[in-house]
């Protein structure tokens, strides 16, 4: 039995992962057709993969979508979390009403950071649960952090306290363990889900992790591999990182501009702040399968 697939998004992180993964020996016998959703024209299009131009947020476009993606068993949402893109999902898939979906929840567990931080990413979980609504299986995928060469953990490391210069704001423990996945274990796990035998027996919620980092790790591999040495300018332990970034949402709210701050608050909590998974699904999903990639610490 092969799965039909299709997926929302070309140009965005997981994509190329995804699409590798999908395409790759371990499953591409279990995969009959790989359809990509995009806004705009992918940055590199793929043998066998099918693709269709158009903006789900633009309602004159959804039936374009669903007649396009009609009788596909499994979506795939690696769009950007907007309402307007959500709304656009949604209506595509209260028509198509495929078996599995699985949505672009990849990152922190929300549930677990909104307890810190009321409403955070609230757009994603009330997302799942609209969808939900409809009677479509829905598994949410929290990946905590991603680490990526030239990229996240390595290149982009705000969230871990560090600024281009070399100076360093700790907050909390920089020895207290946060979970990460590599990108492309990220598009083997989501591929591992859409060609599962069973959606049903999936569990609505899967967390998983290829490594656990230390901000002390990365800060280190930073600065290595920038030539670098470290200043810790600021550090407050993990009481005063919890009040600091409350007092913050609690006045401010949201700021697209601050993000990567809420990132290093929620990994000062450790397992409080959904950044740490003491329990994960790595077995579910990869039972040996493929090797996780680990983090190259220096």
């Amino acid at each position: 039995m092969t799965a039909s697939i299709a997926i929302f998004g070309a140009n965005g992180l997981l994509a190329q992962p995804l699409i590798d993964a999908l395409t790759s020996a371990t499953f591409k016998s279990k995969v009959g057709s790989i359809t990509v959703v995009t806004r705009e024209e992918p940055k590199q299009r793929h043998n066998g993969v099918e693709y269709v131009i158009a903006d789900i947020s633009n309602h004159d476009q959804v039936p374009q979508v669903v007649a396009a993606l009609n009788g596909v068993d499994a979506i795939v949402g690696l769009n950007a979390p907007f309402p307007q893109v959500y709304a656009g999902i949604e209506a595509v898939l209260k028509q198509v009403k495929p078996k599995l979906y699985v949505p672009s929840q990849f990152g922190v567990d929300v549930p677990r950071a909104q307890q810190i931080l009321p409403g955070f990413l609230s757009v994603k979980t009330d997302h799942s649960k609209a969808v939900r609504a409809l009677g479509i299986k829905v598994v949410d995928v929290f990946t905590s952090l991603f680490h990526s060469p030239n990229g996240f953990s390595y290149e982009i490391v705000g969230h871990y306290g560090v600024d281009s210069d070399g100076s360093v704001t700790q907050r909390g423990n920089p020895k207290q363990k946060i979970s990460v996945t590599a990108t492309g274990d990220v598009g083997k796990v989501v591929a591992a889900l859409v060609t599962a035998s069973d959606y049903s027996k999936l569990p609505d919620v899967v967390r998983v992790e290829s490594d656990q980092v230390t901000p002390e790790e990365v800060q280190q591999t930073w600065a290595k591999n920038h030539g670098k040495s470290l200043n810790v300018v600021k550090s407050i332990d993990q009481a005063e990182a919890l009040a600091e970034v409350q007092s913050d949402w609690k006045a401010n709210g949201f700021s697209p501009d601050k993000f990567l701050f809420y990132l290093h608050s929620l990994t000062s909590q450790g397992a409080n702040g959904g950044t740490l998974f003491v329990e994960n699904d790595n077995q579910l999903v990869n039972p040996g399968i493929w090797q996780w990639e680990k983090f190259h610490a220096a």
